[in-house]
């Protein structure tokens, strides 16, 4: 497979990836994410040739999204689980604020703050 029709697949698959992952949310950083993808796959088809900038640029926005493809809350709530376990709460409070499976939960910093203290008091068994 040439590098370029590798390149051309990543970023579909960064589309699909971000599209997933903003369904049903229209915060402009997301929609300013997806057309920033947009133009660089039809800058590369133009034929265009993508700089380490944007390469850096789409492997930020790769890891952005990287748990858009936890389908549920129970899934997400495990994987927050996981990262409480492993010390990990700012990983855990940034998975629950920008998880489209918590929509109508609070999602403020703080709000989530409390939320994930409180799920790693249970998970403790403190509470």
């Amino acid at each position: 497979m040439r590098n370029d029709v590798h390149i051309l697949d990543k970023l579909d698959k960064l589309k699909y990836r971000v599209s997933f992952a903003t369904s049903g949310t229209q915060k402009l950083e997301e929609l300013n994410d997806m057309k920033w993808i947009k133009r660089k796959i039809e800058d590369f088809d133009g034929g265009i040739v993508l700089d380490k900038r944007d390469l850096k640029n789409a492997n930020r926005l790769w890891k952005k999204y990287e748990y858009a493809f936890l389908s549920d809350k129970d899934d997400k709530w495990s994987m927050i689980d996981e990262f409480i376990k492993n010390g990990e709460k700012i990983t855990a409070i940034k998975l629950f604020r920008n998880s489209p499976a918590f929509l109508g939960q609070p999602r403020g910093l703080r709000e989530a703050k409390e939320t994930i203290d409180a799920r790693e008091l249970k998970i403790k068994g403190m509470v």
